[in-house]
């Protein structure tokens, strides 16, 4: 079997349990600021960097949530 068709069969793992309610708001939360984080900086996003930075803050730890605050700590450095 090549790589390739390994990658496409099915997983015989056990499926994880659904998440919960809370895990989904705070996954919610971060695909949300991820994608205004992706954004150009225009200068709304400039003037919301101190809420971005306290909405990253309230993520539970992560390696996702480590390097949004990295970013956010760099963005927020950054001369407007």
């Amino acid at each position: 079997m090549t790589p390739f068709k390994a990658l496409l069969r099915p997983s015989t793992r056990r499926r994880a349990a659904p998440p919960t309610p809370e895990e989904t708001e705070q996954r919610a939360l971060l695909l949300r600021l991820c994608s205004l984080l992706l954004q150009y900086p225009d200068h709304e996003l400039v003037t919301a960097r101190p809420v971005l930075t306290a909405s990253v803050e309230t993520l539970p730890p992560s390696p996702a949530a480590g390097h949004l605050t990295a970013f956010t700590d760099w963005f927020t450095r950054r001369a407007s």
